[in-house]
């Protein structure tokens, strides 16, 4: 969890680097407007689409870690 906090506030971080570096420089206000109101939606999908691959693929890690662990610790049923 702390891998993926930091992974969205640090791409957070360069994003706004970046959207304000690109706003405050520009000479037309309209490209101004345009990139500062499409950069960050752009950026938040391609993050959210990492993110859904990441989370996917170490859910599927701690699965077969589970059950992994499950066959090797085999716990025989009591019997009176």
């Amino acid at each position: 969890m702390y891998k993926l906090t930091m992974f969205w506030g640090w791409g957070c971080m360069l994003c706004v680097g970046v959207n304000a570096a690109v706003v405050f420089t520009v000479k037309s206000k309209y490209v101004a407007f345009g990139f500062g109101w499409t950069a960050p939606f752009v950026w938040a999908g391609i993050w959210a689409t990492i993110t859904t691959v990441w989370v996917q693929r170490m859910l599927s890690k701690e699965k077969n870690e589970w059950v992994e662990m499950s066959n090797r610790v085999h716990i025989e049923p009591k019997s009176d």
